[in-house]
């Protein structure tokens, strides 16, 4: 499943930059990013338990960590970062309702899943 999900997220990707806009380009990277990102999350909890449970985690997030460090999207994954870093700092009203979601995913599960790799 994880393998299938990799695969997935890398045509999406290739599609978006095939079929975008210069201006929605990162937007729409970074919904398809975020999503793997935090189907992964759990898995990246899991690695301060013991035992099976800590190798079903590894193996889980090392599908995750060769995929952010597949060519081209390592770039990626830092340009999504940096919109949403920017964004996080804006003044509350500023962004749409939609950020505002994406926000509150990449701060909660992305990068506490990040920072587990």
């Amino acid at each position: 499943r994880m393998r299938f999900l990799m695969r997935w997220a890398r045509l999406q990707l290739g599609l978006i930059e095939m079929k975008s806009s210069s201006q929605s380009l990162v937007h729409r990277q970074r919904v398809v990013l975020d999503y793997v990102i935090s189907m992964v999350a759990p898995w990246s909890a899991r690695l301060k338990d013991e035992g099976k449970e800590k190798e079903v985690a590894v193996h889980h997030l090392g599908y995750l960590a060769r995929f952010l460090n597949k060519e081209g999207v390592a770039a990626k994954v830092k340009a999504t970062n940096m919109l949403s870093a920017w964004q996080f700092q804006a003044p509350r009203g500023m962004l749409d309702e939609s950020d505002e979601v994406a926000l509150r995913m990449w701060h909660h599960m992305v990068l506490p899943t990040l920072g587990a790799l």
